[in-house]
């Protein structure tokens, strides 16, 4: 993300952690993401996006890409919040969710 474009997918590179250079030509890397970016390579070897429309958004939203530059849509989770033992009036908010891959179980948390 950068100031001025929150929840827009840019890719940027640094040498030392301290000064950093955009990639793409400072464009969007994939336009119809939003999110906090969060991007995990499954045990398949495709990269996997994790996001959301905004912060009323009820659904997770998740693409693929096998090279990190052409992404495609790869399916929508709705979680039912209500079910949430011990959350009596929870909001449909997801946030910003995040994504891990475990390669020992070969599940994605």
């Amino acid at each position: 993300m950068m100031k001025g474009h929150y929840g827009v997918l840019y890719y940027s590179v640094s040498l030392d952690g301290l000064h950093w250079k955009l990639l793409n030509r400072g464009l969007p890397v994939y336009p119809p993401y939003h999110g906090h970016a969060s991007i995990a390579k499954g045990g398949d070897g495709r990269y996997y996006l994790v996001g959301n429309k905004g912060d009323d958004d009820p659904s997770i939203r998740f693409w693929s890409s096998s090279d990190l530059i052409d992404w495609s849509a790869y399916g929508d989770y709705q979680p039912d919040l209500s079910v949430v033992e011990g959350l009596p009036h929870p909001l449909q908010r997801i946030g910003a969710p995040k994504l891990f891959f475990d390669s020992a179980s070969s599940r994605f948390f």
